[in-house]
């Protein structure tokens, strides 16, 4: 190989490599690739999380007590109640 055909190859390298990493600054942590088929009393709920718009499926990021996060469809009707009573008790 000649030099100009080695330093291509190594920056397409870098570039690819690079591209790759940034994908994963973004995290898979916050989109949901499944949901939670049960449903979550609201009293073991803090709070909730919609998922970037970037993601391949909408979802709403559930946040339980001790941390702990479930994935739920946000189409779902218990879903949208979780959702209004949170923001309710947050924002009194």
């Amino acid at each position: 190989m000649k030099s100009h055909q080695i330093s291509a190859f190594f920056l397409l390298m870098t570039v690819l490599l690079s591209s790759t990493l940034a994908q994963d600054a973004n995290g898979p942590e916050e989109c949901c690739f499944k949901y939670f088929r049960g449903k979550l009393r609201i009293d073991l709920l803090t709070g909730y999380e919609e998922t970037r718009r970037d993601c391949s499926r909408p979802g709403i990021i559930l946040i339980i007590q001790k941390g702990k996060k479930k994935c739920a469809n946000p189409r779902d009707d218990w879903v949208q109640r979780v959702k209004k009573e949170l923001d309710q008790r947050l924002n009194q």
